[in-house]
C-alpha cells in the first residue's frame, strides 16, 4: 500500500479520536455578570451553562406558604454568587442565539450549573444532557430548598407562556 493509501485509510480514524481541543475561557473575580440563572456575561460574550434550566428573570413562584416570590430573580442572584470569586468556562457547543454553551466552575471548583440545581434554583434540562445532574436535582427535591420549598412552573413550560 502507497502512502497516501495509507493516510486516506487512517484518516477517518483520527478526526473520530482526536476531536478539537474545547475553548476554555478563564476570568476573574468581579469579571462575570449574571443575566439570570442560567446565562453569564463576560464583556459582551454571553454564556449558557450546560445542560442546566433556570427560571425566566420575570417569573414568579409561589412559597410553601402560598406567597408569589421572585424566583427568576432569586435564581440570578444564586448565580452571582457562584461567579463572584471567578469562573472557568468549558465550551460544549453553541445555542441557536449564538450563545456559547458551556460548563463552568467557580473558583472553589464547584460545577456551577450542579451546584445551581443542587440548591434548587434550576433544574436539569433533561434533553440537553441533563440527566447528568440528577444527583443534585434529588437532592434538591429531598431538601426542599430553593423554587423546591414551595410550587413553580418548569422554566421552558414559562417560556412556552403557561400561568398559574
Amino acid at each position: 500500500m502507497n502512502l497516501r493509501a495509507l493516510l486516506l485509510s487512517i484518516s477517518p480514524i483520527i478526526v473520530l479520536t482526536c476531536p478539537a481541543a474545547a475553548q476554555t475561557y478563564d476570568y476573574r473575580p468581579g469579571e462575570g455578570v449574571a443575566v439570570d440563572g442560567d446565562t453569564l456575561r463576560i464583556g459582551t460574550q454571553r454564556i449558557r451553562l450546560s445542560a442546566i434550566d433556570a427560571p425566566e428573570l420575570s417569573q414568579v413562584c409561589r412559597s410553601g406558604a402560598g406567597k408569589t416570590t421572585l424566583c427568576g430573580r432569586d435564581s440570578r442572584g444564586a448565580l452571582a454568587r457562584l461567579i463572584r470569586n471567578g469562573v472557568r468556562c468549558v465550551v460544549e457547543t453553541h445555542d441557536r442565539y449564538g450563545r456559547e454553551v458551556a460548563t463552568c466552575t467557580n473558583a472553589g471548583g464547584l460545577d456551577i450549573g450542579q451546584e445551581m440545581i443542587r440548591q434548587g434554583w434550576a433544574v436539569p434540562y433533561w434533553r440537553y444532557d441533563g440527566a447528568r445532574y440528577s444527583k443534585a436535582y434529588d437532592e434538591a427535591l429531598s431538601a426542599d430548598i430553593g423554587m423546591h420549598a414551595g410550587t413553580f412552573i418548569e422554566p421552558e413550560r414559562w417560556r412556552r407562556g403557561e400561568r398559574w
